[in-house]
């Protein structure tokens, strides 16, 4: 059975429900009723402050050079969502690193390193994309509502995007266990994921001190790229923006490296993981 104990899918089901118990004490004492109430009244809400944000972007998408800032926005788009995701990612593989109780059960049970690894990394991963996704499938929602069914692009590429900031996350928070130690790594993962989420705020607020000139220059090199710059649409870099937008050829690029990106991190890494687990543990 796939879903038998100690199978894959059984461990990502566990790692979820452990998150799912996580969220539900944000709530404390109140009732499922409640609880279910509450999110569906948030999410109706992120859908009704999405809706000019969805017409402004699929009026912006069919003539971007007029717009002016169609471009800019999805290139700051993408560079919110990838830190954000990378952060929370590092955040959860730090916090699994020292957690006990059930990895100590696993690490005792006849079950595969790799595999335990593999499942809790998906479901860091999934438990990334819910919680981006709360904010940015609304509007994706509200663009397909507006603008075609080209807009549901943005659910594959966040799920791409969610398993390479989970992979990348693994990794980080291994890398940093082996070169600074048990003792240091939770207080600088916390340091270093913070500064990976407030990277993008930072980097506009440094945007916004640029002299006049030099801002009309940046938004101009952005909307009129040269071939083979830094801004050049079709380079690596606006690989996950070409595949929010519809571009299936850059979807199926992003996703194939994304998920190339998680599994070696989580296969490789696997061993490694547990033995970090194990020292944390003293």
């Amino acid at each position: 059975m796939i879903f038998s104990p100690g199978s894959f899918l059984w461990l990502v089901a566990h790692d979820l429900r452990l998150g799912m118990l996580r969220t539900r004490a944000i709530f404390g004492a109140a009732r499922p009723a409640t609880i279910a109430l509450v999110v569906a009244l948030i999410v109706a809400v992120f859908h009704v402050v999405a809706w000019p944000v969805a017409v402004w972007f699929t009026d912006a998408a069919e003539t971007p050079q007029e717009s002016g800032y169609y471009y800019p926005v999805l290139a700051s788009a993408a560079l919110f969502v990838l830190p954000w995701m990378m952060a929370q990612a590092l955040t959860s593989a730090t916090r699994a690193l020292y957690s006990r109780g059930d990895l100590d059960l696993l690490l005792a049970a006849p079950i595969s390193p790799r595999v335990v690894v593999c499942a809790r990394a998906l479901a860091i991963a999934i438990e990334v994309l819910t919680s981006v996704g709360i904010f940015i499938f609304p509007i994706a929602n509200m663009c397909v509502v507006y603008g075609g069914w080209h807009w549901l692009a943005i659910y594959p590429a966040l799920l791409a995007s969610a398993l390479f900031g989970a992979g990348v996350g693994l990794a980080m928070s291994v890398g940093l266990f082996v070169v600074l130690g048990p003792k240091r790594t939770r207080l600088i993962a916390q340091i270093l994921a913070t500064f990976i989420a407030s990277a993008f705020m930072i980097g506009a607020q440094l945007v916004n001190v640029l002299p006049r000139r030099l801002r009309a220059q940046l938004l101009d090199a952005v909307n009129n790229p040269a071939p083979g710059g830094v801004f050049d649409r079709e380079g690596l870099l606006w690989l996950p923006v070409r595949a929010a937008t519809g571009d299936l050829g850059a979807l199926l690029q992003w996703t194939s490296a994304a998920v190339v990106v998680f599994i070696l991190s989580a296969i490789a890494l696997g061993p490694r993981f547990m033995t970090s687990a194990m020292r944390s543990a003293g």
